[in-house]
């Protein structure tokens, strides 16, 4: 019989009475394959693979963490024997699908896939599709997608999708979801039922309605029975909603208008009337008063800028001729020499004279110094 091959490691069966020469090299093979594909312990890593009783309630496979010191430091795996059930003691980060019965973990991060399992419980659960489970319970839960539950209690909750829950809603802290939120007619939130939305707290139960980056106020109920809105934006002030219970006013009947209130609103008339045109007379008075008055600070205003001086010349009065040693004389008063020539051989002197004239508009040009 000539060797054969084991199924599963595909260890070398050397035929009986073969192999004289060459079991050692087949034996050798084997046990290197078995070294590869065995279970090791590590300084950091121990697993524990329970015990060999079928009927002990025991047994669990453990894994089991050390540290560099040689201290166990944790058990961040445990399965189960009877129930199969893994729990983790640690987050728990998965970039495909998660199906299971149940889930037990501090914390679930998927990356990728959708969450599909019987009964979940985490402390932090982060996913970035759909969750699907009967029953959700933890501290906090962050969802890229949609949620669908029969009840769901978390401290926090966000979800990115759509929220339906068929039982109730249980949340101590925030509930944030940019999609809808949908409450069968069986459940509700907070407590309470018969397809009701209801917010329970001791003191005064508040919804808040926030735009982000702009505004945002507060709405609710005080123990009192009245409702209100006010508080962040509204810099802590509060505004109550009257209704019609806080009013017992009655519009009194036309009927009940007798003669003494004809008089009352004739008189009042009257008197708004003669307001009136005393007002209008007042104003007409006062319009024509300004209009005259405007009217001589005009013609003053003009008189005087008219009698301002706006131009000069020097106007030409005469020649005068003079010969040497004739004396000093002065031929045109306020006239001004302009020009000079001297003739020979005997010295005579042509003298061009001339006189200041200034310009206004009202009166026009006169002369400087003239009688």
């Amino acid at each position: 019989m000539a060797d054969t091959i084991t199924p599963n490691l595909a260890l070398i069966k050397p035929e009986i009475g073969a192999s004289a020469d060459s079991w050692g090299n087949k034996l050798n093979g084997n046990f290197d394959i078995l070294d590869l594909k065995s279970v090791r312990q590590t300084i950091q890593w121990t697993l524990v693979l329970g015990d060999d009783n079928p009927a002990s309630g025991a047994g669990a496979f453990l894994i089991e963490r050390w540290n560099n010191a040689g201290v166990k430091s944790g058990t961040p795996v445990t399965i189960n024997r009877q129930t199969g059930d893994v729990a983790l003691a640690n987050n728990l980060t998965v970039n495909g699908s998660i199906f299971t019965n149940a889930f037990s973990s501090s914390s679930l991060t998927t990356n990728g896939g959708p969450i599909t399992a019987g009964a979940i419980t985490a402390t932090t659960l982060n996913a970035t599709t759909s969750i699907t489970t009967p029953t959700y319970g933890g501290t906090n839960m962050a969802l890229g997608g949609a949620i669908s539950s029969n009840t769901v209690t978390a401290n926090a909750i966000t979800s990115n999708g759509a929220l339906t829950v068929a039982g109730g809603i249980a949340a101590n802290g925030a509930l944030t979801t940019n999609s809808n939120v949908t409450i069968n007619s069986a459940g509700s939130f907070g407590v309470g039922g018969n397809n009701r939305v209801m917010i329970q707290q001791a003191g005064d139960p508040t919804i808040s309605f926030h735009s982000v980056g702009a505004f945002g106020t507060h709405f609710g109920m005080s123990s009192n029975g009245n409702f209100y809105m006010g508080g962040w934006s509204h810099s802590g002030v509060t505004y109550q909603f009257w209704t019609s219970r806080d009013f017992n006013y009655v519009p009194p009947s036309t009927a009940t208008v007798d003669a003494k209130d004809n008089v009352l609103i004739s008189d009042y008339v009257n008197r708004d009337t003669n307001l009136f045109n005393d007002y209008v007379a007042r104003i007409s008075t006062a319009e024509n008063n300004r209009a005259n008055g405007d009217t001589s600070l005009f013609n003053d205003y003009n008189n005087k800028l008219n009698d301002k001086i706006s131009d000069g010349r020097l106007e030409y009065a005469g020649d005068h001729f003079r010969t040497q040693g004739s004396g000093m004389n002065e031929p045109i008063g306020g006239a001004v020499v302009t020009g000079l020539d001297i003739q020979a051989p005997t010295p005579h002197y042509q003298l061009r004279l001339r006189r200041m004239q200034l310009y206004k508009p009202n009166t026009g040009w006169f002369t400087v110094g003239a009688p």
